[in-house]
């Protein structure tokens, strides 16, 4: 499946949840998500690519929405979403513990990209916790340091430098 196939996919199935979940309204879909309103009608139309971050959005406000049917990985049911529903995943699972990598083998999903932004994604959120804890970290000695306004220890003096 070319690229351009990949992106107009999870266009269509964003769409679909727009029109299952917000009756076709995008300011409410777009409130939900927390994404701008024109954004995401781009992105719903297909002029605009849907990134990473927005189907993370979507899959955060909507957890009953499988991220292998958003990504295209299953098959689209007619009446829904997929959803995580026991009866709907058995047929899923069957297939996917014949599958010597605990996938089922697709040709339309770029798989090594697909693994390589879940690292990615593992990483940023390493860096991100360990950025908060030194923020969290300096904002607490910057608020002892106005505590006590007086310097720990006196100015050193500099002597001019003549040439």
């Amino acid at each position: 499946m070319a690229k351009e196939d990949f992106l107009y996919l999870i266009a269509t199935r964003f769409s679909h949840i727009r029109e299952k979940f917000y009756g076709g309204n995008n300011r409410k879909f777009a409130i939900a998500i927390g994404e701008n309103e024109n954004i995401l009608s781009a992105m719903c139309s297909g002029s605009r690519n849907i990134g990473l971050t927005t189907i993370l959005k979507v899959l955060d406000a909507h957890p009953d929405i499988d991220a292998n049917w958003l990504l295209g990985r299953i098959p689209s049911p007619e009446s829904k979403p997929y959803s995580r529903d026991e009866e709907e995943t058995a047929p899923m699972v069957a297939a996917e513990e014949s599958e010597p990598n605990g996938r089922p083998e697709a040709d339309s999903v770029p798989w090594s990209r697909y693994d390589a932004a879940q690292q990615e994604i593992g990483a940023l959120r390493t860096r991100l916790e360990q950025s908060a804890e030194s923020v969290a970290r300096l904002l607490k000695e910057n608020s002892e340091l106005r505590k006590n306004p007086v310097s720990p220890s006196p100015a050193t003096p500099v002597a001019p430098i003549l040439a």
